[in-house]
């Protein structure tokens, strides 16, 4: 399925005094269906449309966040992602968030965010790293599954490209004003994102991993990008840190750099307090870290 803009002049002979009770008659029609159409079903596609998945949509209504289980293939593996949407939205296209989760994968801190972002008024996304169904079960399946990802950066970048046409292919997307945004291995995604060219307009990454996985060239980073930081997270050291920002400058990206004082790594993630792996919650700087990345967002889908 692919959208088409339209963009018709009107032309032809000047209006007359007879044709203003057709141009009244077609208006109360439009009006009448715009009414009658106001509360059916939206529909959500899977990559490979193979199955539609609805939801009931009543525009204009605040209501509680909904999700949509969506299957995707890629390389012959199915994934399971879930889209997000408040019922409070017109039905103008929608700016739009692919959320990229850390290592943990889809739990319930994955979709808490994705909520928090439903209700600032956009669709998410809740992309899939593992499998549909799965779930590592120790940090070591995890850092098994980061580190796959981080050495096979073509996979990787497709996956992320997979989860993106999920998004893209909703009929409520506005495509100029989809957004990434990552938590952990999740931020190492959205960069990756930027450097492959997926179209999105901005990216937050938080506590990313932020080694070189490959080198940009000059005008393929078109999207602008927020790093929120934890000063004490020692998984990206400094070196790294300048490493990235001497290149970033030399592309002349549009990015921004927040480093939370006293703070580590995972420090949105409740689940996780412990120093030694540079992981530890901080409600405060997860807080702040939030409303930094809804500035930022509303800064560039305005």
């Amino acid at each position: 399925y692919k959208r088409q803009g339209i963009n018709a002049e009107y032309g032809g002979p000047p209006r007359t005094q007879a044709t203003v009770p057709i141009m009244k008659s077609f208006l109360l029609f439009v009006c009448l269906v715009g009414i009658a159409s106001a509360s059916v079903s939206r529909t959500y596609i899977d990559f490979n449309f193979n199955k539609i998945f609805a939801t009931s949509v009543v525009p204009a209504v605040t209501g509680p966040v909904s999700s949509t289980a969506v299957n995707y293939d890629f390389q012959g593996t199915t994934f399971q992602g879930f889209l997000f949407s408040t019922s409070n939205y017109s039905n103008d296209y929608q700016p739009a968030v692919l959320l990229l989760p850390d290592g943990d994968g889809i739990n319930d801190f994955a979709k808490s965010k994705a909520a928090l972002f439903a209700q600032a008024g956009y669709l998410v996304f809740l992309a899939d790293f593992y499998g549909r169904g799965v779930v590592p079960a120790s940090l070591s399946a995890q850092t098994t599954r980061v580190e796959y990802l981080r050495a096979n950066p073509t996979y990787f970048r497709g996956l992320v490209s997979a989860a993106y046409s999920v998004l893209a292919n909703q009929v409520e997307v506005d495509t100029s004003r989809v957004a990434a945004v990552g938590y952990g291995i999740g931020g190492t995604a959205a960069l990756e994102a930027v450097r492959a060219g997926i179209p999105v307009s901005s990216a937050v990454i938080l506590y990313g991993d932020l080694r070189v996985i490959s080198r940009s060239q000059p005008g393929d980073i078109k999207a602008s990008l927020l790093f929120l930081h934890g000063s004490l997270d020692t998984n990206t050291p400094p070196t790294v840190l300048a490493d990235l920002q001497n290149e970033l400058n030399y592309l002349n990206v549009d990015w921004q750099w927040v480093s939370y004082g006293s703070a580590y790594g995972y420090f949105s993630n409740p689940s996780y307090n412990d120093a030694s792996l540079s992981r530890v919650y901080n409600k405060q700087v997860d807080a702040k870290s939030q409303q930094a990345a809804l500035r930022f967002l509303s800064d560039r889908s305005a």
